[in-house]
């Protein structure tokens, strides 16, 4: 049997990374992803030092204990003696429930690769969850600018990247910018501001031709904090140019999702920039 180190090292990384998740789910833990994934490092490590020196102590239970310890202690910093047993006993918790599901997994699916399929996913899902931290510390706090195009016209808005803003149109799967409402009352048609008022289209009496702006509208399905779906209305503008920060001018396609709320108690911004925007 073969086994090639380096894709031990990674499964195991992934592995131990997302049982490093579990723990801040589960005990409802504020830790960054990067620290989660140094302490899956030193896993991975580990796991490849007792295929290399297989007589040595690597395979002691009181080493595997201390790895443990040392993997909690470097991805959560507890603070207290008291904070870090109880991490401890959940990480060790979580690590025979995963063990014990992989086992059943290998011998339900006779043949199939199951726990392969289950790293790979992973290994896509902790690669998304690293590249939102980094979009995040990278764009924290930094004012932006978004100049909309339409018909013509543009008009320039403050706004600020938001990690939690991944909302994209579901026909074309266009990144979306929430903007509030009152922003642009005075630069988009009348008849379009009163729709997405009142949510209702005016009867017409006669036989007119469809309006450019008609044909702009959108709808945007979400979810919101209690997981109930709701639908935004928003438009489609001919383009957007977003600048700031250390970013340059760079224009982009992204359709314009209409908050009726204000965004920022102080005006500070009027908009929400999707991150996949400032890819």
């Amino acid at each position: 049997m073969t086994l090639y180190l380096d894709v031990l090292f990674i499964e195991n990384l992934v592995i131990n990374f997302f049982l490093l998740k579990a723990v801040t789910v589960l005990l409802r833990l504020q830790c960054k992803n990067i620290r989660l994934l140094v302490g899956a490092f030193v896993g991975g490590i580990y796991v490849v030092a007792m295929v290399l020196w297989p007589d040595r102590i690597f395979f002691r239970f009181s080493s595997k204990v201390l790895l443990s310890v040392v993997i909690v202690i470097i991805s959560f910093q507890p603070q207290s003696i008291k904070t870090f047993l109880k991490t401890l006993v959940v990480f060790l918790m979580s690590t025979f429930v995963l063990a014990g599901i992989l086992v059943a997994l290998d011998s339900t699916y006779t043949g199939v690769q199951i726990g392969n399929v289950l790293v790979a996913f992973l290994l896509l899902v902790m690669i998304f969850l690293l590249l939102r931290e980094w979009i995040m510390k990278k764009y924290k706090n930094c004012e932006y600018h978004i100049r909309i195009w339409y018909s013509q016209q543009n008009i320039t808005i403050p706004g600020i990247v938001d990690t939690g803003n991944f909302l994209m149109e579901p026909m074309t799967h266009t990144p979306v910018i929430i903007v509030e409402m009152k922003a642009l009352e005075l630069f988009l048609p009348e008849d379009m501001i009163s729709i997405i008022k009142t949510g209702q289209w005016t009867e017409q009496k006669e036989e007119r031709p469809v309006e450019d702006w008609q044909l702009r509208i959108r709808y945007i399905p979400y979810n919101t904090l209690d997981q109930k779906c709701q639908v935004m209305t928003g438009f489609a503008p001919d383009y957007v140019d977003i600048w700031g920060g250390d970013l340059p001018e760079v224009r982009k396609k992204a359709v314009i999702g209409f908050s009726k709320n204000r965004l920022s108690k102080g005006n500070a911004f009027k908009a929400l920039i999707n991150p996949t925007l400032m890819e």
